[in-house]
C-alpha cells in the first residue's frame, strides 16, 4: 500500500498572492491573568472593589468612647433641678 502524502491547502488573495502565515505559538495554555469573558473582567473589577460597612453608622458618633458619652449625658442632658 502507498501513502499519499498531503501537501497543505494553499490560500490565495484575490490578486494572486500567498497568505503569510503567523509562527504559531507552541504554548497554547492561557494565561491566567487574561480573563477569558465578560463575566470574568466584572468579576475580577469588583474583587478589586473596597468592602464599605453597610450597618448605619452616625457620624458625629463615630470616633466616640461609650464611657465617655455616659459621662457627658449624665453631666448635661439629665435635668437638673433648679427649684432652689
Amino acid at each position: 500500500m502507498s501513502q499519499a502524502v498531503k501537501t497543505p491547502i494553499e490560500w490565495k488573495w484575490s490578486n494572486g498572492s500567498f497568505n503569510e502565515r503567523s509562527i504559531r505559538n507552541k504554548d497554547e495554555t492561557i494565561p491566567s491573568s487574561i480573563p477569558c469573558n465578560k463575566r470574568e473582567e466584572h468579576n475580577e473589577k469588583i474583587n478589586q472593589r473596597l468592602l464599605v460597612t453597610t450597618a448605619s453608622i452616625n457620624p458625629f458618633m463615630a470616633n466616640n468612647n461609650y464611657i465617655k458619652d455616659l459621662e457627658t449625658q449624665g453631666n448635661f442632658l439629665i435635668p437638673q433641678n433648679s427649684n432652689f
